[in-house]
């Protein structure tokens, strides 16, 4: 776990330091091409956020309502209930407040910082527990509960296949905190 938080920590740190794209003047042959498979880290403040479903009812660093969505494209995310999207992170400002993302990987980790220990979250895939597809993550309890006593990045989904398409919702008690989503593939 904690070399998963050093590798989170340093991307984040190098994502920093990156330098524009350069134009590459030759091709690039055909062998040492490198196609991204699955979903790609997801920032859930509006700093770096990208997908984010409910733009149009977005109100930077306010408590707003937020709707649930049906239909979520690939790799898009988007929350229900009342939150408040800051800079770097998003808070829950309801008890039933709910994060949803559709995503391509074996493995989902969500950054994640409680309001107070013992807070839990509530973790489900396609509509169902996650413990009962059989997915769960490695802070995944028998009830499909991950339990957030402190800042860190939390192991949510597990699969030895690669899953497409799939939905991870999330219930997020009122006054955590969400900073991103991470992927294994």
């Amino acid at each position: 776990m904690q070399r998963i938080v050093l590798l989170w920590l340093a991307t984040l740190l190098l994502s920093a330091c990156v330098q524009p794209p350069q134009t590459v003047s030759t091709p690039v042959p055909e062998e040492n091409k490198v196609t991204v498979i699955g979903t790609q880290q997801i920032y859930l403040g509006y700093w770096r956020g990208r997908n984010f479903s409910n733009a149009q009812q977005f109100i930077a660093d306010e408590k707003v309502n937020y709707s649930a969505l049906d239909n979520l494209q690939q790799n898009a995310w988007s929350l229900n209930g009342y939150w408040t999207v800051g800079k770097d992170y998003s808070v829950s400002n309801d008890n039933e407040a709910r994060l949803s993302l559709k995503f391509t990987a074996k493995d989902v980790y969500l950054t994640a910082s409680p309001a107070k220990s013992g807070a839990k979250i509530l973790v489900m895939v396609d509509n169902l527990k996650v413990k009962q597809t059989g997915l769960a993550g490695a802070d995944v309890n028998a009830d499909s509960e991950a339990e957030v006593n402190s800042d860190n990045l939390f192991h949510l989904v597990h699969s030895d296949n690669l899953l497409s398409g799939k939905t991870i919702t999330i219930t997020v008690p009122a006054g955590m905190s969400v900073y991103s989503f991470t992927f294994g593939n």
